[in-house]
């Protein structure tokens, strides 16, 4: 997701009711109800990637064959990290995301070492940034309940993403 970084680890629910995950110094908040990316900000409270109101990658309850789309802003800050060349050359990318999903089937998979039923999800999304350029993704995600986004697949590979290691922490 925009940032170079492979392995989250959520750390807490805060009290505005984000879920907060960690990565090297970087911080994920998302919706707590839906898992929804808002944004990612650095240790020192830099916000690198954000989406207005939310990136509507999941929705709840889940099933094969329901469908959702949402519509967000998505802005990306220069936050003077190299990784940003791929996008822009100085200030901030502002773009407008169109995204479309459905549950496709529920599929059996193993992840980090757990044989687990995941939930196939295909999104597609017209995005555009001004009205100069514009184009379209797919992704296809598997979302395991208990656990959450075991997987990720994007028509951009360098998105693509797999769970590596888990641990229920329920007792």
């Amino acid at each position: 997701m925009t940032v170079p970084c492979r392995q989250w680890t959520t750390i807490e629910t805060n009290k505005d009711g984000y879920l907060v995950s960690q990565c090297k110094d970087l911080r994920l908040y998302s919706t707590a109800d839906t898992f929804n990316a808002v944004k990612i900000i650095r240790a020192d409270g830099t916000v690198l990637v954000e989406f207005k109101p939310f990136s509507p990658s999941l929705s709840f309850p889940m099933y094969v064959g329901k469908q959702w789309s949402g519509r967000y802003t998505g802005i990306v800050n220069n936050g003077n990290g190299r990784w940003f060349a791929d996008f822009v050359a100085n200030g901030n990318l502002r773009w407008e995301g169109d995204k479309r999903c459905e549950v496709k089937s529920v599929e059996r998979l193993r992840v980090a070492g757990v044989l687990t039923d995941a939930f196939r999800i295909e999104c597609s999304e017209d995005w555009k940034v001004n009205f100069f350029i514009q184009g379209k993704a797919h992704s296809t995600s598997w979302y395991a309940p208990g656990i959450g986004l075991v997987k990720g697949v994007h028509s951009d590979n360098r998105w693509d993403y797999v769970l590596t290691n888990y641990r229920n922490q329920q007792r």
